[in-house]
Order: C-alpha cells, then sequence, then structure tokens
C-alpha cells in the first residue's frame, strides 16, 4: 500500500483531489482574519516576511495568501521536506500557487538554506513549518530561527483554527477542516533575530515565538468552537498555567 501510495502516478492523482478539496473549502467556508496588520505592515512596504505555520494546519495555507488582502505581487516560496509525504504536499503546494524549496534540517538543509537566501533576496517571502517534517508536533525545531538569521528577515506566526473538521491520529494531528465550517486565521507580532544578537537573546526570543504559536493556537481552536483543541506534544507546563 506504501508503495503505491508514494508512486508518483498515485500521488499526482491524490494532489489533484487535494487541491479541489481546498478549493471547495474555500468557496463554502467562513473566513475571519485577525491580526492581518503584522504582515501587512511588510508586504504593503514590498518587504518579504518568514511565515511560521505548524505542520498539522499545512491543509488550509493558501487562505494565509487570499489576494483579497495579499497583495499581487508578493511572491511566497514554501519549504517542503524531500520525502514520500513532502513530494506529495509539494504537488499540492504547487497546485495552488506556491513555489516549493526542497529540504529540510535532517535532509538536504544546506542547499535548501542556500536558496532560501537567495529567494529572500530577490524579496520572496518563506513559509516554514517550524515543527516539520517528523515533530514533536507544536515545538519549533532549530531551522526556522536560523533561517531568519541568516536572511534577516521577521517571523511573522500564522495559525488557523476550523469549527468542524478531521483530525488524523497522526504525529501532527493534521485537521482537515469541513466544508462550511468556520475559519479562523490568527497573525501574530513579528519576531526579529539577527547574526548580531547573542546566542541567549535568541534562545529568548524563540521560547517566546514558541510560546506565543501555541497559545494562539489552542485559544484559536477554543474560539472557533472545535470540541477537539490540539495541544504540543508532551505540553511544558507554562503553556497551562
Amino acid at each position: 500500500m506504501k508503495k503505491i501510495l508514494r508512486h508518483p502516478l498515485t500521488q499526482s492523482a491524490l494532489a489533484t483531489l487535494i487541491v479541489g478539496y481546498i478549493w471547495l473549502l474555500r468557496l463554502t467556508c467562513r473566513f475571519k482574519v485577525e491580526g492581518l496588520e503584522h504582515p501587512k505592515a511588510f508586504w504593503e512596504k514590498g518587504q518579504p516576511i518568514i511565515v511560521a505555520l505548524w505542520h498539522g494546519r499545512l491543509l488550509l495555507t493558501p487562505a494565509l495568501f487570499a489576494r483579497s488582502y495579499c497583495p499581487d505581487d508578493v511572491q511566497v516560496d514554501a519549504l517542503i521536506s524531500d520525502h514520500a509525504d513532502g513530494r506529495l504536499i509539494a504537488r499540492v503546494a504547487q497546485g495552488c500557487g506556491l513555489h516549493v524549496i526542497t529540504g529540510s534540517s535532517s535532509k538536504g538543509g544546506a542547499k535548501a538554506a542556500r536558496t532560501m537566501i537567495q529567494q529572500a533576496q530577490k524579496g520572496h517571502s518563506l513559509l516554514i513549518t517550524p515543527d516539520g517534517p517528523r515533530g514533536p508536533r507544536m515545538h519549533l525545531a532549530p531551522g526556522v530561527t536560523e533561517v531568519a538569521k541568516l536572511t534577516g528577515l521577521p517571523v511573522v506566526p500564522a495559525t488557523i483554527s476550523a469549527s468542524a473538521g478531521i483530525l488524523f491520529k497522526s504525529w501532527d494531528c493534521f485537521l482537515m477542516p469541513r466544508p462550511f465550517s468556520r475559519i479562523l486565521i490568527q497573525w501574530g507580532e513579528p519576531v526579529v533575530l539577527t547574526k548580531k544578537m547573542d546566542a541567549a537573546l535568541r534562545a529568548q526570543k524563540k521560547s517566546h515565538l514558541e510560546k506565543a504559536m501555541v497559545t494562539a493556537q489552542m485559544e484559536g481552536d477554543k474560539t472557533i468552537g472545535n470540541p477537539e483543541v490540539v495541544e504540543p506534544a508532551n505540553i511544558p507546563k507554562e503553556f497551562v498555567e
């Protein structure tokens, strides 16, 4: 079954179906966007950003860059891991109009980092799932802060919640929203990390970014009325105090 699912023809067919489902969601769901002023402050000046989104909420990524509020000249490159599941995700991302950079912290990382730096210099924004490709769920791997340090781009976190959907029993609790559900998109305050910062300050900012994303995601799930609020794997005590 794995060989069948990972065959290029099978993945191409699945990607077509998923892209169609994404467009169905965009046509039937009611979207609410909060904190839009954070990315728009950069987009309206033509400045690229790093968008950080938890891996389990990837399905509605295109809604983050809806042309109703995202300028037409904003170009987004998504970092996708180079494995079987990643190749399927890459096909879906490309079908939704995103450019794909292949690589991860464990495979192709150096090449991906060079490509991201080059694309950032061209004015492209970057999309990273900081807990991908293998988790642990909703915990920041070092990759996103390293990319921020190398490119000089601010990290603007985003979270997506749905009032109804299917949560898969995967490591990331992947969410597939149902048609006609309510969708809440939340943009958070940007976090800037530079080469000039010492390691302690960067670690502090990384911890702040992770806590902000976790808190926003959990509160967003509760606000939108989803009865299944996803928590981080081995949730730290400070997030629930």
